[in-house]
């Protein structure tokens, strides 16, 4: 079962994610800023999946967290991970790959 998380600790993930992109544009979450953080997850310079987070001071709840899971192609555990810092933005960019590779996303 997912977990509430803290508007910080999801903002937090999503910047793992577009830190990632900003060492090399072609790869990791590209976003958009905004009250509604929207953009594309990309693998070499490709749209892979779109994303999406809102920012604000509340906490997320259990549904949001499962559907921004799903949003990054993560089980809730995963997700998880990511959002404290278990899950790097390098491994997070490996697993897609891999799922690219394997026809499964």
């Amino acid at each position: 079962m997912p977990r509430t998380f803290n508007s910080s600790e999801v903002d937090q993930g999503f910047g793992k994610l577009e830190s990632l992109n900003q060492a090399d544009p072609d790869n990791g979450l590209n976003l958009r800023s905004g009250k509604e953080h929207f953009g594309w997850y990309l693998v070499n310079g490709k749209k892979v999946f779109p994303a999406s987070s809102k920012k604000g001071p509340r906490s997320v709840g259990k549904g949001r967290a499962r559907q921004l899971a799903k949003y990054l192609h993560l089980t809730p555990n995963e997700f998880g991970e990511l959002c404290d810092c278990k899950l790097t933005g390098p491994e997070y960019h490996s697993r897609i790959v891999e799922k690219i590779s394997r026809g499964t996303l």
